[in-house]
């Protein structure tokens, strides 16, 4: 699973395990496609061969670096 599905995953997780609104929920979806686009821009580092972010190669430095 990558980058992507495991956004999607997330977010129809949270709209089926919580009370958090619609605005919530696309809160957190904004987010982290945002998110996205900065450890895309970032290098080769957190990506695979064909450009998708591969989820197990985000650390901690890149979630500090994001803010």
């Amino acid at each position: 699973m990558g980058f992507a599905e495991d956004i999607a995953a997330f977010i129809s997780a949270l709209g089926k395990a919580s009370r958090a609104s619609d605005n919530t929920i696309k809160g957190y979806r904004r987010d982290l496609e945002d998110f996205g686009r900065f450890l895309t821009g970032r290098g080769r580092s957190v990506l695979d061969a064909g450009d998708a972010i591969v989820t197990a190669r985000i650390t901690a430095d890149h979630v500090h670096d994001y803010y």
